[in-house]
């Protein structure tokens, strides 16, 4: 379950920046996971609930936001959702020949803290 290496590296990302800022409580974590990252938002929010914290995270939540995958065509140039994650073809021309736009990130948003 590659969800709690996720998880270990977001909360150290958030823990380092939280002590570059003086804030001593994290209340709120927001990700945006892309569909394509094989993240299952389920499965990352067990990681954070199971991960031992330090009183930085006493009662943090985390938010996910879940990104569709948006794909380019580079035969015709039609920006589109795919129907389906398995066939990654144009939806206009029937081309394989496609740029992943988006779906593929997990970021950190923001967190809140004080």
């Amino acid at each position: 379950m590659h969800e709690l290496s996720l998880i270990s590296n977001v909360i150290e990302a958030v823990e380092r920046s939280a002590k570059e800022n003086c804030i001593c409580h994290v209340s709120i974590i927001k990700l945006e996971v892309g569909k394509m990252t094989a993240a299952l938002p389920e499965a990352l929010e067990f990681a954070f609930s199971v991960l031992p914290k330090d009183a930085l995270f006493k009662n943090a939540k985390l938010e996910i936001k879940e990104k569709e995958v948006l794909l380019s065509c580079k035969d015709c140039s039609k920006t589109f959702v795919p129907p389906d994650l398995v066939q990654l073809f144009c939806t206009r021309c029937g081309s394989r020949q496609v740029d992943i736009v988006e779906g593929k990130e997990l970021s950190i948003v923001y967190f809140e803290g004080e």
